[in-house]
């Protein structure tokens, strides 16, 4: 064995591993580089061999480069709406010509990077023509010949297949109506815990809107409230449980004043009518509501929210279902609860100029909460209960006499000669017979 031989395996190693150190170089450099699929390098020992049992002639070693292209590579954010990925199995079809000819040949790429030509086709940066399966208005994919009526989506052929063009895609943008979520939330946190979501949602010109849902966590073990207020230009937000026939869970509505209210504006708000007039007649189904001397916007929603909860039964100051948004005092909110569905009409509500005076122009129906979800709910009473009829509250009977003198059975009596008086004595008997009721929980109104 001579000296060269000595020199010649110590520089094969090191022959090796700068090869190694140069796939790692390539690897970093390329690491954005499309369709690019990194470099591994293995080592292999070189055996040689011995031609005397008294001498070693040396072998060596080798760099062993491979690289593995079934692996997904990473996906690069992109600042072009007509750039698309691949996730996983599958390649972009493309063709050479716009309209695909029998001699013209399709290709397969992984490179989403596409842009739209001077005639509304989708191009690579090679030239080629993005292909697809066209489909109807409903989404159902048709074949690209007219002639057949079944799609075959297994066939590559101009027959079923054309070139993506964006010219022809239009319509009228079709405004979100429903939205579902799905959560964990953790088990351990603590009452008052507040979780917060954003989701994206469109309006009727396609721009995106988003909605903060709030999850908060109650008291008792793995049960959370949802809040969530409609965002800004929705009229209102209702959400709904996970049933089968869903529940009114929450309901929300809202006025957002842009402008003040001209003399003689109207609002419908739960079938009343409220008039921005001194001179209007008030009666059961028209209120003034005066806004004279006032000089800003949040006057008059002040004004409007007063005259409600004092015109309206339904409604009151400390009750929840009608007040001015946190933060936004030109804002009304209208919450149903268990009570009875809210409906606005602000059509004839009118600025100075005749616009209207607030975001919201059309009607609206804020739904009734669902009674195992509400807080509170109502009994509508429209005529006097006749004699001996019976109502049952929480477990308990109490029946509606013409004289409870010569009544023998054990039900709690309640007069009937009048609709006040029948619903007087029956919230009275509520709260003196059930201990779960309160003067505060049972009230006339």
């Amino acid at each position: 064995m001579t000296l060269f031989g000595a020199l010649s395996s110590g520089v094969s190693g090191l022959s090796a591993q700068s090869s190694a150190i140069g796939a790692i170089s390539d690897n970093i450099t390329n690491l954005s580089t499309i369709g690019y699929k990194s470099t591994q390098v293995d080592f292999q020992t070189l055996v040689t061999k011995q031609t005397s049992a008294t001498f070693f002639s040396a072998g060596g070693v080798q760099s062993r480069p491979r690289q593995d292209t079934g692996t997904q590579g990473l996906l690069a954010s992109s600042t072009s709406a007509t750039d698309i990925a691949l996730a996983g199995s599958g390649f972009f079809v493309v063709n050479e010509a716009a309209s695909a000819t029998i001699s013209d040949e399709y290709l397969f790429t992984r490179a989403g990077s596409f842009f739209q030509d001077n005639e509304g086709f989708l191009r690579n940066t090679a030239g080629y023509f993005l292909q697809a399966w066209p489909t109807d208005p409903s989404g159902v994919v048709v074949p690209a010949n007219t002639s057949l009526t079944i799609a075959n989506q297994n066939v590559i052929s101009r027959d079923f297949l054309e070139s993506v063009n964006l010219s022809r895609v239009g319509g009228t943008a079709k405004a979100t109506s429903n939205i579902s979520i799905g959560a964990n939330l953790p088990s351990n946190d603590a009452g008052g815990t507040s979780r917060r979501t954003d989701v994206q949602f469109f309006d009727t010109l396609g721009n995106p809107v988003f909605l903060s849902v709030d999850a908060v966590k109650t008291d008792a073990d793995n049960n959370w409230d949802i809040v969530a207020e409609p965002p800004a230009g929705t009229a209102v937000l209702t959400l709904f449980d996970g049933a089968v026939t869903p529940l009114v869970y929450d309901s929300v509505g809202q006025l957002e004043f842009t402008a003040r209210p001209a003399a003689g504006a109207t609002v419908v708000i739960d079938g009343i009518n409220y008039v921005n007039s001194i001179t209007v007649s008030e009666s059961a189904t028209v209120q003034r509501w005066v806004t004279t001397g006032n000089t800003t916007i949040s006057d008059d929603v002040k004004d409007l929210l007063d005259a409600v909860i004092r015109s309206d039964s339904d409604f009151e100051a400390d009750g929840g279902r009608i007040a001015l948004k946190p933060d936004e005092p030109s804002t009304l909110l209208f919450k149903a609860k268990g009570v009875d569905d809210i409906i606005v009409d602000p059509a004839k509500l009118l600025d100075a100029n005749g616009i209207g005076a607030t975001k919201q122009t059309g009607t609206f129906t804020v739904k009734q909460q669902a009674a195992k979800f509400a807080d509170e709910t109502q009994f509508h009473f429209t005529t006097v209960p006749d004699d001996a009829d019976t109502i049952t509250i929480n477990g308990i009977t109490y029946c509606f006499e013409t004289d409870e003198s010569t009544n023998s059975d054990n039900d709690l009596l309640i007069r009937r000669d009048s609709l006040i008086n029948a619903l007087t004595d029956l919230e009275a008997s509520i709260i003196a017979n059930d201990p779960e009721f309160t003067a505060a929980k049972v009230r006339l109104r």
